[in-house]
């Protein structure tokens, strides 16, 4: 798989997210990162569904997907204010 190349703002935001990652005691290796271009995820996932966390904020999903068990739309979803860089929300799922 392609190491996918990320502009300077994404990349921060990046860093951001897989900070939080590695404090829910996640090993960064073991995932792909994949950035949501557009929310379009989070846009199909979530629909209309109102999400308090995320008001007044401009965020970015980014994706971790485990690199041993890949799942359809990733293990573990982290949302990050993109002015900011504040976490707002952390999802694990499966």
């Amino acid at each position: 798989m392609r190491t996918p190349t990320f502009s300077k703002e994404q990349q921060l935001i990046i860093d951001a997210a897989n900070a939080a990652v590695q404090e829910h005691g996640a090993d960064l290796k073991k995932f792909y990162v994949v950035y949501d271009e557009g929310n379009a995820l989070w846009r199909s996932s979530v629909g209309n569904i109102h999400v308090p966390e995320l008001d007044g904020h401009d965020y970015q999903l980014v994706i971790y997907a485990h690199r041993d068990k890949l799942q359809i739309g990733g293990d573990l979803w982290v949302l990050v204010d993109k002015n900011t860089r504040e976490v707002l929300i952390v999802i694990p799922r499966g």
